[in-house]
């Protein structure tokens, strides 16, 4: 017989990651029955599965009983960057919609806050959701301009004690550069509903300006304490994530488009917004060091390929505050938890871009 013409087809699987809950982990057989076959475990981030992007998370068991997270790989890679410890404060400026958050407060369990911040009440309210689901102590959320915020971090060495808020929030005035007290909004932001609390017959007296949720009575106040660490995911163009937008029918503020068109190649940025997203990136940048004690760390991310706004804004901040110096984190110690990732050198020395 002769032997019958065959062709072989090559098809790239687009992967999702999820994140299996630190505390009651499901198992590999778990997961392998949940999710099939494509599961395969992330070497070089704890915790971390990747799995074909066909498969429906939402409607999975495992999902439902909050033994899983939906989660990107390079946000949590940002996280392991900011390497936080149990009982370290973090602050996560620009939090919304929680991913990093909660991962962030899984870490830090049991003696260690997290406090996030975001200007979208509707993001939030995600955030309070999976902060919810997930049973997450020890959490705090601020409806704010991030730029403005100076709340500090909680002291659970004491109780929290009526405070008069017009004095508390400002209780670090004297490290905040005056011009940072009252940012105005750049365009894409005042787009965005900014929150305002509900009336209320009875407001407790030491709540905090902007305090939009609090999981903790004990972390319902400020200290004289800066954060251990802090995680600045800067509001971007989001050029790295269209893709994923264009798939949700989301789009980004910043990014025009040409009309008709629904293609990644067809995104960009004028100038005028570029100029004006950057210097946005550079005063959450700085609002979020001066938040930063002596010695912590600080990780600014973004999902924009752009140089402009990564590596530039990094070297103007750095050109403004000579005191604070990038730290390596390529090649990581063997080992550890980065380890393998797909990194790669950016344009500044001790910068890093995902391959």
């Amino acid at each position: 017989m002769e032997p019958q013409n065959q062709s072989t087809t090559t098809q790239t699987v687009e992967w999702r990651y999820i994140r299996v809950k630190q505390k009651e982990a499901p198992t590999q057989q778990q997961l392998l029955d949940e999710y099939g076959q494509s599961l395969e475990k992330v070497s070089w981030l704890r915790n971390f599965y990747r799995l074909s992007s066909t498969v429906q998370l939402a409607s999975s068991s495992l999902y439902r009983q909050a033994l899983v997270f939906g989660i990107d790989a390079s946000s949590g890679a940002a996280v392991a960057a900011l390497n936080p410890q149990p009982g370290d404060h973090v602050l996560d400026l620009c939090c919304a919609p929680g991913g990093k958050l909660s991962m962030i407060a899984e870490r830090i369990m049991p003696n260690g806050t997290v406090t996030g911040v975001d200007i979208s009440a509707s993001r939030l309210a995600i955030c309070k959701r999976l902060i919810k689901k997930y049973s997450l102590p020890n959490v705090r959320l601020f409806a704010c301009d991030a730029r403005n915020f100076s709340t500090l971090a909680p002291d659970f060495s004491r109780t929290p004690q009526p405070s008069n808020k017009e004095t508390n929030i400002d209780s670090f005035v004297v490290q905040k550069p005056p011009e940072l007290n009252q940012l105005p909004l750049p365009i894409a932001i005042q787009q965005k509903t900014a929150w305002k609390p509900k009336n209320r017959k009875k407001r407790h007296l030491n709540d905090l300006p902007h305090l939009y949720y609090c999981g903790n009575h004990a972390i319902r106040s400020d200290s004289s304490r800066l954060y251990d660490h802090v995680l600045v995911d800067a509001e971007c163009s989001s050029d790295g994530s269209v893709r994923h937008a264009i798939g949700y029918n989301k789009k980004s503020p910043w990014l025009e488009e040409e009309e008709g068109e629904k293609k990644v190649e067809s995104y960009q940025i004028l100038e005028g917004k570029l100029k004006q997203l950057e210097q946005l990136q550079g005063q959450l940048l700085e609002r979020g060091f001066l938040l930063l004690r002596e010695g912590g760390t600080l990780v600014y991310s973004t999902c924009s390929f752009s140089e402009r706004q990564n590596e530039c804004v990094i070297r103007s901040f750095l050109d403004r505050f000579p005191d604070a110096q990038v730290v390596k984190l390529i090649p990581a110690p063997k080992g550890s938890e980065l380890d393998g990732a797909p990194f790669v050198d950016g344009t500044l020395t001790g910068s890093i871009r995902f391959d």
